[in-house]
């Protein structure tokens, strides 16, 4: 029998944390796929607000049913997570009135003790009551920011998550009360007046993608798209622009990537019995994020006194010269909409190997 000897060498470098890159893709989760989008770096979940009876009284009694709370978390606990968490509570009286606000208080004081019992802290958690708001039009924009207000009241640390697109008059109205934004991931190059609110607050910018606009014919179709354009490079490109999260819609929602569907969104490719199949695709998700991982480890040993002088070149070189040369192309092939054959020759294996083997070999300085 042959004999095949692999030496592998193991540098002494630490990435960056979950928390300096979230990623947030849209899921059914279920055992295997809870499973299946930690393992990839996916640390971002979503939930809904518990469910709330209110027996009226001198004090009103606030009753939460954490059941579906507990079953959602359950999978979740010893990981570095965040939660995010869809609806406003019905209390017994308008949600706009004196009397919301200690209800809600109450209400959130009992939902923030559950998540402590599971080891989940409040800083980990926001609330997002209506999915891409601001493309829902100016009720619900305005319905989203009076709850804001009347949460905040009740419990000044809460944090909200914005996501979508809007005016500009709707981005202001949010900049009051959003901890997140999440806008398009192609937002992030643009020097928008939208963007300038959103940079101006100074609050955790985030981004996700619903576009994939390097796919050939445009549409969702996925299945045959440009991965390392469209995937691999995503986080990596996010963090040269100040974003600290990621996106994908989605995960595994809507019928599976096994048949011919109009819409290829998923990243997964879902079996009958609730498992699923890898693709390329999200495995270059996966890969992309450790990259960024890497490349926020690197920038902070700019400001070490033990790297030598040769090691922060080379990382300055990365990442004020090639990280910022890749991201411009790729957003403004995004824009133009350039043919596929453009994409192919940009984007390919060898685009990778050579932004691989500079992240690396800045890597392996720093260890010197």
């Amino acid at each position: 029998p042959a004999e095949i000897t692999i030496q592998i060498e193991v540098l002494p470098f630490t990435i960056a944390g979950y928390d300096q890159m979230r990623m947030c893709t849209w899921a059914k989760y279920g055992e295997h796929a809870t499973k299946d989008l930690l393992a990839h770096g996916n640390t971002v979940f979503i939930g809904n607000l518990p469910p709330v009876t209110v027996t009226e009284g001198t004090t009103p009694a606030i009753t939460c049913d954490f059941a579906a709370l507990d079953e959602f978390v359950a999978p979740l606990k010893g990981h570095d997570v965040y939660l995010l968490f869809h609806g406003i509570p019905q209390l017994g009286v308008p949600m706009e009135s004196e009397e919301y606000v200690p209800r809600f208080g109450e209400y959130i004081k009992q939902f923030f003790a559950r998540l402590a019992a599971s080891g989940i802290d409040e800083s980990n958690v926001a609330l997002y009551p209506y999915d891409e708001p601001g493309g829902n039009g100016w009720n619900v924009v305005k319905q989203y920011t009076a709850f804001a207000r009347q949460a905040l009241k009740a419990h000044p640390s809460l944090k909200f998550y914005v996501n979508g697109g809007g005016d500009l008059a709707m981005f202001e109205e949010f900049a009051t009360y959003a901890s997140i934004w999440s806008p398009s991931f192609y937002m992030l190059a643009e020097q928008s007046p939208e963007m300038a609110v959103i940079r101006k607050s100074d609050k955790a910018l985030w981004s996700y993608d619903c576009v994939v606009p390097f796919s050939r014919p445009v549409g969702a179709n996925t299945k045959n798209i440009n991965v390392v354009a469209q995937y691999r490079f995503s986080a990596p490109i996010a963090m040269h622009y100040g974003a600290t999260g990621i996106g994908w819609w989605c995960y595994n929602h809507g019928p599976s990537m096994w048949d011919p569907i109009q819409f290829e969104y998923p990243l997964v490719y879902e079996n009958p019995d609730g498992t699923s199949n890898t693709s390329r695709r999200w495995e270059a998700v996966r890969e992309g994020v450790e990259d960024a991982r890497i490349l926020i480890a690197l920038r902070d040993k700019l400001a070490d006194a033990n790297v030598s002088a040769d090691a922060k070149e080379k990382i300055a070189h990365l990442l004020e010269t090639s990280l910022p040369a890749l991201s411009q192309q790729t957003m403004e092939e995004a824009l133009i909409g350039v043919a596929r054959y453009v994409i192919d020759a940009t984007h390919n294996d060898e685009t990778v190997a050579k932004f691989r083997d500079e992240l690396m070999d800045c890597v392996a300085a720093v260890g010197k």
